[in-house]
């Protein structure tokens, strides 16, 4: 356990193009919220869970204790709403924080021992970013120091962290993720998944 990395978990999405909440999907004997919250559990005690649609569904049908909850009254605004309301939160309550790992909901394929490869690589290469590489791309699980924290903050509408490890791409460690890419969308994704 890290005692100064608090874990922002993405969960406040409507789901629109599946046509229910991904957040309560069943992965193996969890929901998909679920899965992702037991996996942070392998490296922080601090777990704050962004909630926006579905907030009152989710709420009751998912166990979350333990877990810090912040209310996204702006969730349709987009990805950067949450991690800017997640990000606020963490800082208001968490005051020796110096570091926070992103999550989103619908990547099933993240596991325990990815996201403590993330925080042992983000230790001992110091960096400002430690994020995942799968396929062409990057993003998230990630890990963001302290000093990203405002940019976080200041995040708006769709645009996620990937634009600010866009900006500050000298100073980001990667990991192979390769299947990271999985992330589910739609129900042909959830087909394939199972």
């Amino acid at each position: 356990m890290e005692p100064g990395l608090a874990v922002l978990i993405l969960a406040a999405g409507e789901s629109k193009r599946l046509g229910t909440a991904k957040q309560l999907l069943k992965f193996h004997s969890y929901t998909l919220l679920e899965h992702v919250i037991q996996n942070a559990r392998a490296v922080s005690e601090k777990i704050f869970v962004v909630l926006g649609a579905h907030a009152e569904s989710i709420a009751k049908k998912t166990d979350l204790s333990g877990c810090q909850l912040v209310a996204n009254a702006n969730w349709q605004n987009g990805m950067g709403s949450s991690i800017a309301a997640g990000v606020q939160s963490i800082t208001d309550n968490t005051p020796d924080c110096k570091e926070i790992l992103v999550l989103l909901t619908d990547q099933p394929k993240v596991s325990r021992e990815l996201l403590t490869c993330l925080v042992d690589t983000h230790h001992h290469k110091s960096n400002l970013i430690t994020a995942c590489n799968y396929g062409s791309t990057y993003g998230v699980p990630a890990i963001f120091d302290l000093a990203l924290f405002s940019d976080l903050k200041a995040l708006k509408g769709d645009k996620g962290a990937k634009s600010i490890i866009k900006s500050h791409f000298s100073k980001t460690n990667f990991i192979y993720f390769p299947e990271g890419h999985i992330d589910i969308d739609t129900q042909d994704d959830l087909r394939h998944l199972k």
